[in-house]
């Protein structure tokens, strides 16, 4: 799925998005199984010294967009660090201009 490079070794993720399969299943965030990863989608951490399997956080897109809108309507914190978001969209703007298979960018 991708892969980040970095001064302190290799990324590699593979799989999907979980909510997104179970959203085709019809399941939604009641179900118990919602936003977590099978551990063979889990990224790998790769350096000189090392290979390490680094399991995914527990998804919530949900909740994001539920703190979006009170931030919207009552003032309440931005779901996410301003900064943050918009590295995100300068990674997702690179990722586009350059997809297709074994396209590289460099932050």
């Amino acid at each position: 799925r991708f892969l980040v490079q970095g001064t302190k070794g290799t990324y590699i993720k593979t799989g999907f998005d979980s909510q997104e399969s179970l959203l085709r299943k019809k399941l939604g965030p009641s179900a118990a199984e919602w936003g977590i990863e099978n551990e063979n989608t889990f990224g790998t951490f790769y350096s000189d010294s090392e290979k390490r399997t680094v399991p995914s956080e527990k998804g919530s897109y949900e909740l994001y967009y539920r703190r979006l809108a009170k931030q919207i309507l009552s003032g309440g914190p931005a779901p996410v660090e301003l900064n943050l978001a918009r590295d995100t969209i300068e990674i997702i703007e690179k990722a586009l201009a350059k997809k297709g298979p074994g396209n590289v960018f460099t932050l």
